[in-house]
């Protein structure tokens, strides 16, 4: 598996990058993180503040790279096939998990997803090599898995959330089913989670109750903006659907024949089944590929009872064949995605390929922003109109690596959309001064939801009176004061 993550790795940084936006996030709440800005008090978030941790030491010693958040995702990933490839083992037979090895990794290959999102695949496996052993062995599982729940929360806390009370109820559960105390199935589950319920009273505590309650009710002004229907034709939606469907179905026969089992594997057939009803409401909120990911890679487990029914010589043949087929496409898909891509050469893309004309832009603007900016000269990265977008380019705050003049380092519908919102900016703008504004030209484009609902033009209006346009590439433009 780890020789899978270096694949995966290299794989990564051939992507197509300039549309996936969440690392651009990512890495400038790092580079926010290493100059001693607080989260929600400095800067607003979508997510938990591990991932950042994680990366800011590195940040603040090279600098922000995309290459290092990739090396952590691929290692995330790989560790949440394996967890997925023994708890189907646990759950129907060591044959099995070669099916769901297969299915997991073409899943995660077509995705990298969050670490939350690998992660948390730990704690059903945890449980369940709990179950089955003794009673000084359980309690230490089942700390363990309160522990995954707790790193999980810390990447995301809406994942974390909805896996913390998978594993209660997981938990008690089992605990009825073996007839024992309640407690001593809760208590180290929730003891091991408390490192989460730590962190986030400390973030409280440093930010203050305000920021983080106006979070709290920005992201749900949002959730009508971003939301996607779970039927709305998308590529690539479908076939996560149909994992989905057919894993879930599985797993529900599964757990209903061990309904009354007090076996570990029995026990591990429910908790497979909840897990995926679990990540159900995060993969059906925004039902587009990337999202629906997670929820299809506990299905894989689901699944895994059919390949636990291939006992004979020729079943295990074919599902050796299957997974060497669906490696050797992953490894033909990532050379074809070789050709044409050259290296971009700039700090914080060190590793990447693009193709020729998306680098040279990115040298471009890269150029053009380091002779307009002074040396402590701030920088904004917008969408190309406020009043309607979907997204801003976040990446640019990590590549040109100069201080963000306003906490909305990343643009959503139905917050930088708002009025109150902008006259916020608006604020930070007279104070700080941007001497160089990047607006990403194709930061809109239709879909089923309310982000067509065109809001608030304050700051469009003040860009147009106040900069003037200097250079325009592919996806990107660049303002200066007039």
């Amino acid at each position: 598996m780890l020789a899978l993550a270096a694949l995966r790795y290299r794989s990564a940084l051939t992507e197509d990058w300039r549309w996936l936006f969440d690392q651009g996030f990512v890495l400038t709440e790092a580079m926010r993180l290493s100059r001693g800005e607080l989260p929600y008090a400095d800067y607003f978030t979508l997510y938990g503040p591990l991932e950042p941790l994680l990366l800011a030491l590195p940040t603040a010693l090279f600098g922000p790279e995309l290459a290092l958040l990739i090396g952590l995702r691929s290692l995330c990933w790989a560790l949440g096939v394996v967890c997925l490839t023994r708890l189907a083992a646990r759950c129907a037979s060591p044959v099995s998990a070669l099916g769901t090895f297969a299915v997991a990794l073409s899943l995660g290959w077509l995705v990298l997803p969050q670490p939350s999102l690998s992660v948390v695949h730990a704690v059903p496996l945890l449980l369940a090599r709990g179950w089955a052993a003794d009673e000084r062995g359980e309690r230490r599982c089942t700390y363990a898995a309160g522990l995954a729940a707790a790193v999980t929360a810390l990447f995301r806390w809406d994942v974390g959330g909805l896996v913390f009370a998978v594993g209660l109820f997981g938990c008690a559960w089992a605990a009825r089913r073996r007839k024992r105390p309640l407690g001593h199935a809760l208590g180290p589950f929730v003891l091991g989670f408390l490192p989460a319920l730590l962190g986030y009273a400390v973030l409280v505590g440093l930010a203050g109750p305000e920021p983080v309650l106006e979070t709290l009710a920005q992201l749900r002004a949002c959730a009508p903006y971003r939301s996607l229907p779970l039927f709305q034709a998308s590529s690539g939606r479908w076939a996560g659907l149909a994992v989905i469907a057919l894993g879930a179905l599985l797993q529900t026969r599964a757990a209903w024949v061990a309904r009354r089992s007090t076996k570990p594997r029995g026990l591990a057939n429910a908790l497979a089944l909840l897990l995926l009803l679990g990540l159900l409401p995060y993969g059906s909120f925004r039902a587009d590929a990337d999202h629906l990911v997670p929820a299809a890679a506990p299905a894989a487990v689901g699944l895994a009872h059919a390949f636990a029914r291939l006992r004979t010589r020729g079943g295990r043949r074919l599902l050796l064949f299957a997974l060497a087929a669906t490696l050797l496409c992953l490894g033909v898909r990532s050379g074809l995605r070789l050709q044409g891509r050259v290296p971009v050469g700039v700090p914080g893309l060190r590793g990447l390929r693009m193709e020729a004309r998306e680098a040279a832009s990115y040298r471009e603007l890269l150029s053009l922003a380091e002779r307009h900016l002074p040396a402590d000269g701030f920088f904004y990265s917008g969408p190309a109109e406020h009043a309607r977008h979907l997204y801003n380019d976040a990446l640019l705050y990590a590549l040109v690596r100069h201080p963000v003049p306003t906490r909305y380092h990343q643009c959503n519908p139905g917050i930088t959309t708002t009025e109150s919102v902008q006259r916020e900016m608006l604020v930070e703008f007279s104070r700080h001064e941007p001497a160089l504004v990047a607006r990403r030209l194709d930061s809109w484009h239709p879909e089923a939801n309310r982000s067509a609902r065109a809001g608030s033009s304050l700051l469009d209006e003040y860009l147009r009176a106040h900069y003037r346009e200097v250079w325009r590439g592919t996806h990107h433009a660049l303002y200066v004061p007039r």
